[in-house]
């Protein structure tokens, strides 16, 4: 009998040792992942390049709204007639506090010059509008700074409102996320530092050189996080850009754990304007827009009630 229990406790104690060090190695083996797999904002031989083309473009203030024909899929079919809007233009941005400088002469240590893009899509949803508004801040000089500060994401349907939230720190990237789902409510967690893919656009505009490509380690976007509730995560991911027609390029992202692909077709030469984006899950279309009319114009001049200028972003097709 005691030379059953001994057997029987020297068995647990084996038992318990072997999980142990299996439990271990496959810390050290996640460790490893996260440091050696980290995302590489910058390709490695990136080199800065002349921002006299940029910022010749984009001085003054002057701001770039374009807008698009939109196709979007939710809830199980596909939404036509829809519209959106890809608005940049050039800021003042507080590093440390991730918002818009009021004076930026007060804060010269925290400046940081950043391109923001605000994409905006409505289309309509059963008997109301559905309308989507996200914000990204990407540094200048991506050579200085080579991450992207912040995403904001909100959405706004007949059920309610959603808001989402992507702030960079230098030990790693903190989601907030706003529901008034049950299964989603409110929360706050911390990811790995890695690119949005969100950003993919204005990293684009500022220098297409400037994606890294093959392997990568990519936030997917808060706004396909929002229409299909999938929890946001670090994904695995490739991208390459290929030559597309008209003297344009196509970056194409592909997610093999999610089976989704991304394809942005901008124009070859600066200012690498976009002309049309697209979301595929599984192969099947998910999201379409297309460029209709793009405009230069100082939006802080257009704000009064007397300036008419919509019609004229929407040209009859």
């Amino acid at each position: 009998m005691i030379f059953e229990i001994k057997k029987f406790t020297k068995n647990i104690l084996l038992f318990i040792i072997t999980l142990f060090t299996v439990y271990s190695e496959g810390c050290i083996k996640n460790s490893a992942r996260s440091s050696s797999d980290a995302a590489s904002p910058l390709p490695k031989d990136y080199k800065a390049p002349n921002l006299l083309s940029f910022n010749n473009y984009w001085s003054g203030g002057k701001a770039e709204l374009s807008t698009y024909s939109l196709q979007q899929f939710l809830d199980g079919e596909m939404r036509d007639g829809g519209s959106a809007e890809l608005i940049f233009v050039t800021e003042d941005f507080s590093n440390a506090r991730q918002v818009k400088l009021d004076d930026p002469s007060k804060s010269p240590r925290d400046k940081v010059s950043v391109l923001k893009m605000n994409e905006i899509r409505r289309f309509t949803s059963g008997l109301s509008d559905f309308t989507i508004m996200e914000s990204v801040f990407t540094p200048v000089d991506l050579a200085a700074k080579p991450y992207s500060l912040k995403s904001v994401c909100s959405t706004l349907g007949v059920n309610g409102q959603t808001f989402a939230q992507l702030n960079f720190h230098d030990d790693g990237i903190q989601l907030r996320h706003f529901s008034y789902f049950e299964k989603e409510g409110d929360n706050t967690v911390y990811l790995p530092k890695a690119i949005y893919e969100d950003e993919l656009i204005n990293r684009i505009r500022l220098d297409p050189a400037s994606v890294p490509t093959g392997a990568v380690r990519m936030i997917p976007s808060l706004i396909f996080s929002r229409l299909f509730r999938q929890p946001l995560n670090v994904e695995d991911a490739t991208i390459e850009i290929v030559d597309g027609e008209k003297e344009s390029k196509t970056l194409r992202i592909h997610y093999p754990d999610l089976q989704r692909d991304v394809h942005i077709n901008y124009a070859a030469g600066s200012p690498y304007q976009i002309r049309q984006w697209e979301e595929l899950d599984k192969g099947n279309l998910k999201m379409k827009a297309v460029l209709k009319k793009t405009i230069q114009t100082d939006l802080n001049r257009q704000n009064k009630v007397s300036v008419v200028r919509r019609d004229s972003l929407n040209p009859a097709r």
